[in-house]
């Protein structure tokens, strides 16, 4: 990935995956936790800082902390699913929740890129919720035949407005973001479980084996079978 400049990133925890995508072109700081942040904020002041996974506490501390009040903050996870304190993490502003697999995509590297150039501006927090809820919405219901009305519907909000800020917010759109979860679930499936193609079809949301079977080989350059092998 190209920058126009290095960008100062801060890792909280020293097993993110996304620590040997950004590293190489930009200036990275690791620390084991959260108590060492200031006293490295005194020398380093990031741009972003980037944890997996985060507790209200967290956040309350780096808002609190001068030199860290305006950073970007990206919360990664596999999933989300037991991800239990939105609520109060919505309240912040400048911080978005991504699945690790899709943080490492071109997309949304490219999309939060901009946010660190100042070419677009982060949501928000309000708008910024709506996002992080369907976020979560789709991680716990992505075995259901979802629709984008759906989501939208369980939200609280019309289809088009949630589509127009979660891509806003992602650089991904809505439905994208959903089938990546979907494909991310399906390899972790035809790895480590003896399910059948069919029944992993069934088991990550998608109506068709046939559709299951294109979209899966889109992603991956490979089929299924192939994958599992």
């Amino acid at each position: 990935m190209i920058y126009s400049k290095q960008k100062k990133i801060i890792f909280v925890g020293t097993d993110n995956p996304l620590l040997k995508y950004l590293s190489k072109e930009n200036e990275t700081e690791v620390v084991s936790s959260i108590s060492y942040l200031p006293m490295l904020a005194m020398r380093f002041v990031p741009e972003l800082i980037i944890f997996n996974g985060i507790k209200t506490c967290d956040v309350l501390a780096i808002r609190k902390t001068q030199n860290l009040e305006k950073a970007l903050i990206l919360v990664t996870e596999e999933n989300f699913r037991d991800f239990a304190n939105i609520n109060t993490i919505s309240d912040f502003k400048n911080v978005i929740l991504c699945n690790t697999s899709i943080a490492k995509t071109q997309d949304f590297l490219s999309h939060l890129n901009e946010f660190l150039e100042k070419k677009i501006n982060p949501l928000p927090s309000k708008t910024s919720r709506i996002v992080k809820y369907s976020i979560l919405y789709m991680n716990k219901n992505f075995h259901k035949k979802l629709t984008r009305t759906q989501i939208a519907a369980h939200m609280g909000v019309a289809d088009d407005y949630l589509t127009r800020i979660f891509f806003s917010e992602m650089g991904i759109s809505l439905w994208t973001y959903l089938t990546m979860i979907r494909i991310e679930e399906a390899k972790n499936l035809l790895i480590y479980s003896a399910k059948s193609i069919s029944d992993i079809s069934e088991l990550c949301g998608f109506s068709q084996v046939s559709y299951f079977n294109n979209v899966f080989k889109k992603s991956t350059g490979t089929t299924p079978g192939m994958f599992r092998k």
